[in-house]
């Protein structure tokens, strides 16, 4: 008798992933890189569902201050409130695994990368609150995990278009 391996089947849909999903403009403050002022952000983001729902697509371009970047992530829900996946930024020298944790009011997901421009190791937190339907709120804290100090922050609320 053959054993089945189900490893590679997307869990069924989650609704916190599904509730992101869509086209949204963000605006905001933030800093990118260590000791920098805070600055007006703006974002166009597209976040699509995929895998039946389990998985969420995120691509887009953030600016902040005279600066743009594209940023992309890929979120996967794997049950009973717990979330991983990727992500790369400007601010990352290559892609980062997220981790996290989430609930019907939103995500709080970790992220550990290679500072493009310190090249140190830095530890984001990003915490997404869903507000309503057509807004969620998104927060970063980032950390000098040599340091211990401070390396960037943004608070961005998006809206749906």
């Amino acid at each position: 008798m053959a054993l089945a391996i189900f490893a590679d089947i997307p869990a069924r849909a989650d609704a916190v992933l599904e509730q992101l999903a869509g086209e949204w403009v963000g605006r905001g403050t933030g800093s990118a890189r260590p000791g920098a002022p805070q600055e007006k952000v703006y974002c166009r983001i597209t976040n699509t569902s995929a895998g039946n729902g389990a998985v969420l697509e995120q691509s887009g371009r953030c600016a902040v201050g005279n600066d743009t970047g594209a940023l992309s992530s890929r979120i996967r829900a794997l049950g009973g409130g717990r979330y991983e996946g990727t992500m790369s930024s400007p601010v990352m020298s290559g892609q980062a695994r997220i981790t996290g944790t989430g609930s019907s009011r939103g995500l709080d997901l970790e992220a550990v990368y290679e500072d493009s421009a310190t090249h140190n190791r830095v530890k984001a937190v990003t915490s997404l609150r869903i507000l309503d339907k057509d807004r969620y709120r998104m927060v970063t804290k980032a950390t000098d995990l040599s340091t211990g100090g401070p390396v960037q922050s943004s608070e961005v609320l998006f809206s749906r278009q």
